[in-house]
């Protein structure tokens, strides 16, 4: 299988089975690690004579394979087994997907390809590249093994991808800790090298848009004027002593949420698959027998869901609005301009709800580096599936101001599950050139209204900086503007009278309401004549203007030693300066 070394393969086929058993084990493990598992369903009369295909995966630490591949290989092996399968007078008649820890992630998304790409959450461009390169259908329609799956079972399993937490041990923390740094180092140097296990990092492209993915697939599955395949019973077993996946990381309540779980009793991380002898062993196996082969009825009455019980599904939603808050800021005008919004909703008979869930103060020093700021998109992508589930039918608008603007540009950039139809940008931060017309000849965006400032320093002078040497994704379209406006779908309006702040006012509210719930096109009466003269010049050499403010932090400090010569005082003035400075930097 290419780059799911064949020679390590587990491959059993006897012949005449109408059952096809597919396991894809862990980091680091390897087929034989199903040894037990095997064996214990060896002794369930049902899948006594089931075939087996357990792959060996390139789950290594070194290991820089891209995610796509490895699932576009996997679905081309059982396209063969399947048709094999129906050249015999046995043909299969169920298919259960096993995974244990990250590979719980690849038979999710294995199933969610052969299910077939969503409209609304289509399969990343990469894993069509990936199927075409090896000579496989494309995984656009719906394949016909995927109506046969019988049951997901999910061990261990990182569903929510994996994250450096105190619920690891202390030594597992460190390691994983350096074992990232080291990553992240390579990554820089080899740039297309990147490892595989960052790939499944917590709110990553490949897991967000994976739940985003399952939750579309079953919404699809459920519905009642469809036969869909994605509807088969999911179990998840957990390991009560898990100390390398946390509760945070293996239980989805958004995704997961119709799924069944579970407990294993005094069972690891690598001990869930310990099955075979008598006490702690047995229990094991008959945990994963009742979740391979007991009604759903069973499961459901036998097992305690761990999920949040206030999760539900609105069916009646007909918008959501995101309102999101830039830096420096708690955003708590974000649900004034809802409130608008909703209103507006309500005298159109619409059924609205606004998602204005903060990401947290977010200061100037911490805003610079691109981590910080990618970890706020995956916040950003936490919240969008969290309300794709919750609101099935409902459209999606998006208001975003200062980062916010970062946090959607990226997300659209990023994960192409997303979908707004309306957007709007006040304080952008993004680069002026940002392809706006691509995602809307996708269908990923219907229109978009940016609002420009007459005297927007934030942006001129900051934003601005990183824009032509583009190092940071950041620009200054909250000043400049996009190229692209005044093409069908990009409206601009302004410089409104003001700073960075200025198009979020109650005077403009009724407008972006307007905008977002509608896609009209709007005015504003606080348009200013021009941009400020002095910010408009500094804007074009933003540098001088960094040049000088570090001038004068250095010329203060350069300054009271001149003038001060007293040890004592310099030691107390340099502590207590560079004190202030960093609580500048990192808290205003």
């Amino acid at each position: 299988m290419g780059d799911v070394n064949n020679q390590g393969d587990l491959l059993q086929l006897r012949g005449k089975s109408s059952d096809l058993v597919v396991m894809i084990h862990g980091f680091r493990g390897s087929p034989a690690s199903f040894e037990d598992v095997r064996t214990a369903l060896g002794g369930v009369a049902d899948l006594s004579d089931a075939d087996f295909f357990a792959p060996q995966m390139p789950f290594s630490i070194s290991s820089s394979v891209r995610p796509a591949r490895v699932v576009a290989q996997i679905i081309k092996k059982i396209d063969q087994l399947w048709q094999e399968s129906q050249e015999r007078d046995s043909p299969y008649e169920r298919i259960y997907l096993l995974g244990h820890s990250m590979g719980g992630v690849f038979v999710r998304k294995v199933y969610v390809s052969a299910a077939g790409s969503h409209p609304d959450a289509p399969l990343e461009a990469d894993f069509i590249r990936a199927f075409e390169s090896l000579g496989a259908d494309p995984p656009t329609f719906e394949r016909p093994w995927a109506s046969k799956v019988e049951r997901v079972i999910l061990i261990a399993a990182l569903n929510r991808g994996w994250s450096i937490s105190q619920h690891m041990g202390y030594m597992t923390m460190i390691l994983w800790f350096v074992g990232s740094v080291i990553g992240r180092v390579r990554t820089v140097l080899t740039k297309d090298r990147r490892p595989l296990v960052f790939a499944l990092k917590r709110g990553s492209p490949f897991i967000a848009q994976l739940r985003i993915q399952w939750i579309r697939m079953r919404q699809r599955a459920a519905a009642p004027e469809g036969f869909f395949a994605g509807g088969a019973v999911t179990v998840q077993l957990l390991g009560s002593v898990d100390d390398i996946v946390s509760p945070l990381d293996s239980i989805d309540a958004v995704a997961g949420s119709d799924f069944y779980y579970i407990d294993v009793p005094y069972s690891s991380h690598p001990t869930i698959m310990q099955m075979a002898g008598e006490g702690v062993a047995k229990e094991r196996r008959e945990c994963l027998i009742q979740a391979m082969t007991a009604a759903p009825e069973v499961l459901n009455a036998s097992t305690v869901p761990p999920v949040d019980e206030s999760f539900h599904v609105r069916n009646k939603v007909d918008d959501v609005v995101f309102v999101m808050h830039g830096i420096r800021d708690n955003g708590y005008w974000t649900q004034k301009i809802a409130r608008k919004v909703i209103r507006r909703g309500r005298d159109q008979s619409r059924n609205v709800v606004a998602e204005t869930s903060s990401y947290g103060y977010f200061p100037m020093l911490p805003f610079i580096w691109p981590w910080t700021r990618r970890r706020k998109v995956e916040w950003l992508m936490d919240q969008y599936a969290e309300a794709v589930a919750r609101y099935p039918k409902a459209k999606f608008a998006y208001m975003g101001h200062s980062n916010g603007t970062y946090l959607l540009a990226s997300s659209l950039k990023d994960y192409s599950v997303v979908r707004f139809t309306y957007v709007v940008f006040v304080g952008s931060v993004v680069v002026t050139d940002f392809d706006w017309n691509s995602y809307i000849e996708q269908g990923r965006v219907l229109r978009v209204l940016n609002y420009t400032a007459s005297t927007d320093r934030v942006v001129a002078y900051f934003p601005k900086l990183f824009q032509r040497p583009r190092i940071q994704q950041l620009g200054s379209a909250g000043h400049d503007g996009f190229t692209q406006a005044g093409d069908p779908g990009v409206l601009e309006l302004g410089p409104i009278r003001g700073g960075h702040s200025a198009a979020r006012r109650e005077r403009e509210w009724d407008a972006i309401a307007k905008f977002l719930l509608n896609g009209a096109d709007v005015g504003t009466d606080s348009a200013a004549k021009k941009r400020s003269g002095v910010v408009a010049f500094f804007s074009w050499v933003p540098l001088v203007v960094w040049v000088l403010i570090l001038a004068a932090i250095v010329g203060v400090f350069v300054l009271f030693f001149l003038i001060v010569d007293s040890t004592g005082w310099r030691i107390t003035f340099t502590i207590v300066y560079l004190f202030v400075l960093w609580k500048i930097l990192t808290r205003v």
